[in-house]
């Protein structure tokens, strides 16, 4: 018997269901199909998810673009992104469309098989312990090994106090990673990656004062770094790999410092800094012991210098102004962030007060351009090889002024000619971005936390709203058709490690 077209229709309108049986569907032998799973869980598979007109390789696409018949197809997720994530049974689509008990946790209504018996105790129960153990095929292979080659993206998640882990070849999240150590929120703010690319690195904008430390094989941490209190909100390595600064988002009081100097090779603090006033924004000049910190609230730089044992030698100030008004808001630039062009002959800053971003001469910080972009500009990334710098503007309602849903949008700017080239709109809230040259893409977190914003189809564990990941070609400068994976609360920061 063929689905109805009432079937049809709920396949389609809820397109992140993990096990589809519509009634009337008759099975079709898959032999040796099912072979790369485990016994028990493709005897779950055949007899819940496959059949005819289901999750199967005929019908996938009218089924969320979710295909279960192999182990492997599996991991090619569906059109919302990986319906599975090994280790994280809590974090997997697939147990929520299938869990028919609320006391277990998320459920979606309907329950999955349509039309059917719930599966039993026992058959979720074998489920979400085959994820838990990782998800391995038949074989007890997993689908994302350790391997120092893999190249991958992450994500901060600060709803989650979680890291998110791409696999950058398949665009499928191969973990979560739980960081922090305090049952309260920590919200993992900023993430970076190392310059041999052997660890990442997370602070935080809550409660935790320490830079956690991760290997990138095998994505467990290895250690902390204390940095002492602070709302700890962006970190930058400096060109050599050595040494780092953490900023504090909150001025500096009694217990609390602005800043930190850190050597990463002995994993200390060589000196804390007070500088007197809110700092937001970090980066490292590319090739002198330098390190430059926005001034949040005013219209300027903070210049660190540092010597070979990572002690500041001297703090300076640069003005941003430079005699040139901001041509938008209340005359203060309220910088953010900041970046150096591939050759290190220039600076961009972004400037939340005034919908600018504004271009200076490294070797002598003179004012080189002013480049108009949307609301809110925060922040950015270079694409090298295209000589393109990228900037999400996350609450940009200026630029598409007819289109009264979209918030957000993405500025590309030439770098050689200090001009803006076109501004996108890439999705909801867009906030981090990074740049995979390998894949050709700028890649885009959203963050999607208000309740304006595109309604998540999935929810998140531990509440919030979930955000997604979009990209722009870096040749054509559009979006990446079919591209926008959905991951848990508050997608906020990346970090791409080659």
């Amino acid at each position: 018997m063929k689905p109805t077209l009432n079937c049809i229709e709920r396949m389609k309108r809820f397109a992140w269901l993990a096990c589809l049986l519509l009634a009337g569907c008759t099975y079709d032998d898959l032999g040796d199909e099912m072979s790369a799973y485990p016994a028990d869980i493709a005897t779950i598979l055949r007899s819940n998810c496959t059949t005819s007109g289901c999750h199967n390789q005929q019908s996938a696409e009218a089924a969320a673009g979710l295909n279960l018949e192999t182990w492997e197809s599996l991991f090619q997720g569906s059109r919302g992104g990986s319906a599975l994530v090994p280790f994280a049974p809590d974090m997997s689509y697939l147990m929520y469309s299938i869990n028919s008990d609320t006391s277990r946790g998320i459920t979606f209504n309907p329950t999955m098989p349509i039309g059917a018996a719930p599966l039993t105790d026992v058959q979720y129960e074998t489920l979400k312990q085959w994820i838990a153990d990782g998800a391995r095929n038949s074989k007890g292979e997993l689908r994302f090994p350790d391997e120092a080659s893999r190249r991958k993206w992450y994500v901060t998640n600060q709803g989650c106090d979680l890291v998110t882990v791409f696999d950058a070849a398949s665009h499928q999240i191969m973990r979560y990673v739980k960081v922090g150590t305090l049952s309260s929120a920590e919200a993992p703010h900023n993430i970076k990656v190392s310059k041999d690319g052997a660890f990442w690195y997370v602070v935080f904008y809550a409660q935790n004062p320490h830079i956690e430390v991760y290997s990138t094989l095998t994505d467990q941490k290895v250690g902390e770094i204390r940095i002492g209190d602070g709302s700890w909100n962006t970190f930058t390595i400096s060109p050599g790999g050595r040494f780092a600064i953490a900023v504090s988002y909150i001025q500096s009081g009694q217990g609390t410092v602005d800043a930190a100097v850190v050597d990463l090779d002995n994993m200390r603090v060589t000196e804390p800094l007070l500088v007197g006033t809110k700092v937001h924004g970090s980066t490292a000049h590319p090739t002198l012991p330098r390190f430059y910190l926005t001034k949040q609230d005013e219209s300027g730089l903070i210049v660190v210098n540092y010597n070979s044992l990572g002690r500041v030698q001297n703090i300076s100030n640069i003005d941003l102004i430079q005699g040139t008004l901001p041509h938008a808001g209340d005359g203060v630039l309220r910088p953010h962030e900041m970046i150096f062009s591939p050759d290190g002959s220039k600076y961009f800053v972004t400037c939340q007060g005034a919908r600018e971003v504004r271009v200076y001469a490294s070797a002598t910080n003179a004012l080189l351009g002013v480049i108009n972009v949307g609301d809110d500009p925060v922040e950015m990334a270079i694409a090298p090889q295209t000589g393109r710098l990228f900037v999400t503007c996350m609450e940009d309602i200026t630029s598409f002024p007819n289109q009264p849903n979209q918030q957000g949008s993405v500025a590309i700017i030439d770098i050689a000619s200090n001009t803006l080239i076109k501004s996108i709109y890439t999705g909801f809230q867009p906030h981090g971005i990074a740049v995979d040259e390998t894949a050709q893409m700028a890649i885009v977190s959203h963050r999607n936390i208000s309740v304006n914003g595109p309604t998540p189809h999935h929810s998140a564990v531990c509440g919030g709203r979930n955000g997604y990941l979009t990209a722009i070609d870096l040749l054509s400068l559009e979006l990446v058709p079919s591209f926008k994976p959905e991951l848990s609360s508050d997608p906020y920061a990346l970090a791409v490690k080659y």
